[in-house]
């Protein structure tokens, strides 16, 4: 019933706060939300602290060409822009047409790339569309359609052989 407010009074004793400590609670407000805000930008770029050890690792040193897209995916991460799927395309489409060739690049494409959740497949299209250099790891196959072609092929093969019932072979349902 006498719960404490502002100055530690009970509330049926109301104080209202000047207006230098009414400044200085916003003031203070302001900069709590600061922090937080630069908490959160810290944590949502976790991925940028992994992406600079994928790139550096066993002790291997940044070409011009990585060195470059790092550098432009480092002023949106300080910023505190979050790094989208627009920001991803719009630098892969604008990066030289050289750079999509190397190794390093492909790498860091590749990993931005599931940092914004875009599908092989989608990215696949996206380069063929801009006449740019597919990664030979997209032109191959996804493992969910090798799947369905094995699984079709064997039960093609099934169904061709006499005697053989669609059923699972190995069940105990015979015993």
């Amino acid at each position: 019933k006498f719960g404490i407010l502002y100055g530690g009074l009970p509330s049926k004793q109301k104080r209202h706060l000047g207006p230098e400590e009414t400044s200085e609670k916003w003031r203070l407000l302001a900069e709590k939300q600061r922090l937080e805000s630069k908490l959160k930008t810290f944590v949502d770029h976790d991925w940028f602290l992994r992406l600079m050890a994928i790139t550096t690792q066993s002790g291997r040193q940044m070409t011009s060409s990585e060195e470059h897209i790092m550098s432009e995916i480092k002023k949106t991460v300080e910023m505190g822009q979050a790094f989208d799927v627009l920001d991803f395309l719009t630098m892969v489409a604008c990066v030289p047409r050289s750079y999509h060739d190397l190794s390093g690049v492909q790498r860091i494409f590749d990993f931005l790339r599931q940092k914004v959740e875009v599908k092989g497949e989608e990215y696949r299209e996206f380069l063929e569309q801009r006449n740019l250099p597919v990664p030979p790891h997209l032109t191959r196959p996804s493992r969910d359609l090798k799947r369905k072609l094995w699984l079709k092929s064997t039960q093609t093969e099934r169904t061709a052989m006499e005697g053989v019932s669609p059923r699972n072979p190995f069940s105990k349902a015979d015993e």
